[in-house]
């Protein structure tokens, strides 16, 4: 069941949904197209990994703020109302969460930056700019997804390269700007053209 305000468990990994009809998931996403798809992997691969190693993680999920009202997940959460490792939220604020959580899930939403940034372990499910080697865990055979929750949570993470990355996003991919209203550092834009 959807939960809001919930006291949010020791030891769990955070899934961020992403948007259901955003182009990362209808054209970045060859093997999971819906979040439902994204819960059952999640759901099998964890059960997996508790039983293969004895641990007692969680999965908390969270429904992304631009599909709360757009897309209804009832039959989904009613799927798993049982499922006590199972935990759906339609709220909270995520920086809190990935703080708290051991490692994050993502197909290939922008949550595995802000998990990186926060030198946390980024599993990744699809097709993401950031999935490279060394970065984060590329799983595209969800067979093998159990093993590598176990290798995120015990290995160890190569922060120098991690923060290399991200220095080099913030300060020679990206642009200054707000897509949302159609701003941009023009003067930036031109000199990445020509360089």
């Amino acid at each position: 069941m959807s939960k809001n305000n919930v006291n949010l468990p020791n030891n769990y990994i955070f899934i961020p949904f992403q948007v259901h009809d955003d182009s990362q998931i209808i054209l970045n996403s060859p093997c999971i197209q819906d979040m439902e798809k994204l819960v059952n992997v999640v759901s099998e691969q964890l059960n997996i990994h508790n039983s293969k190693n004895n641990t007692d993680l969680y999965a908390v999920f969270k429904e992304h703020p631009a599909d709360i009202g757009r897309v209804d997940y009832k039959k989904l959460y009613q799927k798993y109302k049982n499922n006590e490792k199972m935990i759906f939220l339609t709220d909270g604020d995520t920086d809190t969460i990935l703080d708290k959580s051991k490692a994050i899930i993502t197909v290939n939403s922008t949550v595995g930056i802000e998990g990186l940034q926060k030198y946390k372990p980024v599993i990744v499910l699809g097709n993401a700019y950031y999935d490279i080697d060394q970065i984060t865990y590329s799983c595209k055979n969800f067979d093998q997804l159990n093993e590598i929750i176990h290798q995120a949570l015990k290995g160890k993470l190569n922060r120098r390269l991690i923060t290399q990355f991200l220095y080099y996003l913030r300060f020679t991919y990206q642009l200054e700007g707000n897509w949302r209203n159609g701003e941009f550092n023009y003067v930036q834009f031109l000199k990445k053209l020509k360089s």
